[in-house]
């Protein structure tokens, strides 16, 4: 069952279904299936609320027919069959769309290249595609389950971020503290505009999850700092 299905799919299947057998059924064979489902059902976070209402209500109906005095035989026919035709909506699941995706991502950014990604993007990806692995590993998976498996896959996919070059703002470091610069021979104010933007442009160059943006600031605030700077009088 995809993320569209709707509930005026499921309930329009609960007022009509088409029979797909001449089979007679009992009582007790209304409620052994319902039985056999509940033993196989999981938790319900795990399924679509669409499908587990429609199970639910159906569920509910199976069970007071089975239990009604002298059902006809035609009622518990039809119920098995909705039991049938609403049980295989609730559990039905397609791997299609996540296996496609995984192997999407395994081309673009595979395994090997983590080193050329910030390390909280990566974990980022590393723990959806662990995610994803673990829906594909379920037994059985549904079908909540892998879409967000998917979903989770893809932003995390996205969001993976290069890591930065990082070489001029470390070269520019370098260079001003190799200057030997001191603070006596500047004004207060320029000098501490020139420290405050250096001790920004270390952390910054440090850092290993930094975006491109922030060491490209950092090193444009570090020049200014450092051409601003005012020789005391």
């Amino acid at each position: 069952m995809s993320r569209s299905l709707g509930l005026f799919l499921i309930f329009s299947k609960l007022g009509g279904l088409a029979k797909r057998t001449s089979d007679n059924y009992t009582a007790q064979d209304i409620l052994d299936y319902i039985s056999d489902a509940d033993g196989n059902i999981q938790d319900e976070s795990l399924y679509y609320s669409e499908a587990w209402s429609a199970w639910q209500q159906i569920r509910t109906s199976g069970l007071t027919l089975a239990n009604s005095s002298s059902p006809s035989q035609s009622s518990l026919n039809e119920m098995r069959a909705d039991l049938e035709e609403i049980w295989g909506l609730l559990v039905e699941f397609d791997t299609a769309d996540l296996n496609a995706y995984f192997s999407m991502v395994d081309d673009e950014a595979p395994t090997e290249d983590e080193t050329l990604y910030t390390p909280n993007s990566w974990t980022a990806y590393v723990n959806a595609r662990t995610g994803a692995n673990d829906a594909l590993a379920a037994e059985p998976p549904t079908q909540r389950m892998l879409d967000e498996a998917l979903e989770g896959l893809e932003t995390a996919f996205e969001a993976l971020l290069l890591r930065a070059n990082k070489t001029a703002l470390d070269t520019a470091i370098d260079n001003y503290d190799g200057m030997s610069l001191a603070e006596e021979d500047y004004t207060s104010g320029s000098w501490s505009t020139y420290t405050t933007a250096r001790n920004t442009a270390v952390s910054i160059n440090n850092n290993a999850n930094a975006t491109q943006l922030q060491v490209d600031n950092a090193l444009a605030a570090l020049t200014a700092a450092y051409e601003g700077l005012v020789p005391a009088a």
